[in-house]
């Protein structure tokens, strides 16, 4: 905070060098894991759109962990590993760059993917800290006839037990109970 403000002493900046450094060199270890993972790399994104790759190395130092929860005692988060996952996977600017061309896709502009999952996660964060009341640490999902509805489509996620965001989708449409038994 002190750093955006221009109120850092140079002492505190000494400090806190190293640790942005440590940070952008985890944050770039994933992005490679994630783009491999997606089929992709750093180089060839290069190549097809340097525009979608300055954007995903821009998060590497600039992507700031989200609590989606307002309250409840487990915060619930999107670090840049959960974020990358989503975001390669399910927004269509990804699509031609990666393997998941046959994933549902956000209709949502990309900016707008955080405020979904905001609404989402918030809609049945009572229900997630109840669940964590009775099983903790224990990974709470929505999926199948209990994906959750949002602005007229379906949305599915895994939280895990500490909190972290780990998937989170838009599926074409809720799977029924009555489907699932054909």
């Amino acid at each position: 905070i002190k750093l955006e403000q221009e109120t850092i002493s140079s002492e505190e900046m000494a400090r806190l060098e190293p640790l942005c450094i440590k940070s952008i060199e985890e944050n770039v270890a994933i992005l490679k894991k994630e783009l491999n993972s997606a089929g992709a790399s750093i180089k060839k994104l290069g190549k097809e759109n340097p525009y979608l790759l300055r954007f995903l190395l821009k998060g590497t130092y600039q992507f700031t962990p989200n609590r989606l929860n307002v309250v409840g005692k487990t915060a619930i988060y999107l670090d840049f590993r959960g974020f990358l996952h989503v975001f390669l996977r399910h927004v269509k600017e990804c699509e031609p760059y990666t393997q998941y061309k046959n994933k549902d896709k956000f209709l949502w502009r990309p900016d707008e993917m955080t405020m979904v999952m905001d609404k989402v996660i918030n809609s049945v964060s009572d229900e997630i800290q109840a669940y964590w009341e009775k099983y903790p640490g224990q990974r709470f999902s929505k999926y199948g006839e209990k994906s959750l509805y949002f602005e007229g489509d379906y949305y599915t996620f895994h939280v895990d037990g500490n909190g972290r965001l780990d998937t989170f989708h838009r599926i074409e449409k809720r799977i029924d109970s009555e489907k699932e038994k054909e």
